[in-house]
């Protein structure tokens, strides 16, 4: 098993109140899975994410990422772990403005490491997703959904094996955000488990495994 979370409970405080954002979750995640998790704002989706990729802590609960428990790990190590196996899409456009394409794709990799990078990878990545002539672009000039692209190599630059995307076609017509998914669906079968939250049912069957989220709780669908 690639994560394994057991028991998540998140609360915060709201108008002095305590909210559970999150009430006791569990999910296994294999190294081929792709799973889409559907539900309603607010109902606690996106702190899912971000407790799996280790940027939030549980209330209560663990995260086993790999064999590692992550509450376990020193700030500097949870990083490096998120940096090196992790991709994560977050809700959004998320490109430096000032850097190029290219540059903006090996920004993860030039965290830890000195030195230019892996040029050529970051490259196929791009041809990968069919936009290798904007490597000397900047964010600026470019459509929503080449955005998009773009924030998915830049995820994939160091190889993770895991990719947690939040809403990652939310800001996307119907078909660019169709074209998207279809890149999921390629970065998948290369190996690459996949959890992505989408508000949109038409892209459950992109998946293997579709679970919803009603307030703060996990479910499989009726």
């Amino acid at each position: 098993m690639l994560l394994q979370a057991e028991n998540l409970q998140k609360e915060y405080r709201r108008g002095g109140e305590p909210f559970l954002a999150l009430n006791d979750v569990s999910l296994s995640i294999g190294k081929e899975d792709f799973i889409l998790i559907t539900g309603r704002s607010g109902s606690g989706k996106s702190t899912l994410l971000n407790l799996l990729a280790g940027l939030l802590p549980p209330t209560q609960g663990t995260v086993v990422f790999n064999g590692r428990k992550l509450s376990n790990l020193r700030d500097d190590k949870l990083s490096r772990l998120r940096n090196e196996q992790i991709g994560f899409i977050p809700q959004g456009q998320s490109l430096l403005p000032n850097l190029t394409v290219l540059d903006n794709v090996l920004l993860p990799f030039r965290f830890y490491r000195p030195g230019q990078g892996p040029v050529d990878r970051a490259r196929g990545l791009l041809e990968q997703m069919g936009i290798p002539h904007l490597r000397n672009a900047y964010p600026g000039e470019l459509s929503g959904g080449e955005l998009r692209r773009i924030t998915i190599a830049r995820s994939l630059i160091n190889s993770p094996t895991l990719l947690l995307a939040d809403e990652p076609t939310g800001d996307l017509d119907p078909e660019t955000g169709d074209e998207v998914m279809k890149l999921f669906s390629s970065v998948a079968k290369s190996g690459v488990a996949i959890v992505l939250v989408t508000h949109n049912p038409e892209f459950i069957p992109y998946g293997n495994r579709h679970l919803i989220m009603e307030r703060g709780r996990l479910v499989e669908p009726a």
